[in-house]
């Protein structure tokens, strides 16, 4: 999605030892995307939250947004060490 015109601008992965990836992604511990607008970022949010609800599957994440950024921790972490990703980010938790 990176660079793409309907996706974000940059993006940042931040590893969490308590997990192993394969790839850079929110998989790894969390993810910042940063999108055009706040309403981009929000929307995202959204549309991660709606499948992740549809296809329990794909597991969880906390989302956080802060402007145009959008923090996405891996569900698989404990909720304390979403909050302490959430702390340095200052974002707001998404809710539907």
């Amino acid at each position: 999605m990176i660079g793409r015109p309907t996706g974000y601008l940059d993006a940042a992965v931040l590893y969490d030892s308590a997990l192993t990836c394969d790839e850079p992604s929110a998989d790894c511990g969390a993810m910042i995307e940063i999108w055009p607008s706040a309403k981009d970022a929000t929307d995202r949010a959204a549309y991660i939250q709606k499948n992740l609800k549809e296809i329990p599957m794909l597991g969880t994440e906390y989302d956080y947004t802060f402007d145009s950024a959008l923090l996405r921790v891996n569900g698989k972490l404990k909720p304390s060490t979403a909050t302490r990703f959430n702390a340095l980010f200052g974002g707001t938790p998404y809710t539907p």
